[in-house]
């Protein structure tokens, strides 16, 4: 088995070099997205939904930015806590605090049938961060930022969960169930990545690189979903 040190070495394979490729683009994708949603923001006035995703947007691309300039200086990945981690953070207070907001619009009775749905959907989430981070601590250690990225998943879930089955079995603003559906897909695959990324030893690593080319495309999927029904408010 590879030791943690040599696993963050510079890129050496065509694969690695083709995912460090491939990050920069990510970085492109997730400014791009963050302009389109600022310039929407713009055309809705008063609606906070598409400001706050240019601000996830964004704090995703500079976690790209600052991670790509660490490996191009130093020549090693930064696995302990750095910028970029500090950066992707910011990303998931993003989604909460628009889950929030998204909240705060509805009426008593909406938030009751909302309220309703949050034992289990605290539930599911805790049962699918817990055991999959426990894991990665177990695996690579980086207890602190496997704690931070595990509250960041927690608390996203926790809150995109709740609308989005009340949605789908209360019918509370089903022009919603879009956005809530993808955010929620946004953080599972987050998960499955960093997962896929323990087994630097196996086969399932190159799951690592499927899950990282899925996160490219999310920004403009939850884009189209705020489109339908988030972005109203």
């Amino acid at each position: 088995m590879e030791s943690v040190d040599q696993l963050y070495q510079f890129p050496v394979s065509a694969l690695e070099w083709a995912e460090y490729a491939h990050s920069w683009i990510q970085c492109v994708c997730y400014s791009v997205a963050a302009a389109i949603a600022r310039e929407k923001g713009r055309k809705e006035s008063g609606a906070l939904t598409y400001p706050l995703l240019a601000c996830a947007f964004l704090c995703y691309a500079l976690g790209d930015l600052f991670q790509n300039l660490y490996i191009g200086i130093f020549r090693v990945y930064p696995y302990e806590f750095s910028a970029a981690d500090l950066s992707w953070f910011g990303v998931y207070v993003c989604f909460v605090v628009i889950c929030i907001h998204l909240h705060d619009g509805y009426s008593e009775a909406e938030r009751q049938a909302v309220k309703s749905y949050m034992p289990v959907s605290w539930a599911a989430s805790l049962c699918i961060v817990l055991p999959s981070h426990a894991y990665m601590v177990y695996a690579a250690g980086q207890f602190v930022n496997n704690l931070f990225y595990g509250l960041s998943f927690l608390f996203v879930l926790g809150y995109s969960l709740p609308p989005l089955l009340a949605a789908i079995y209360k019918g509370v603003h089903r022009e919603a169930i879009p956005y809530h559906a993808w955010v929620s897909a946004f953080t599972g695959v987050e998960v499955a990545m960093f997962l896929a990324s323990c087994f630097w030893d196996s086969p399932i690593y190159n799951l690592y690189y499927f899950f990282n080319a899925v996160m490219t495309c999310m920004p403009f999927a939850i884009l189209s979903a705020a489109k339908k029904g988030a972005a109203r408010c």
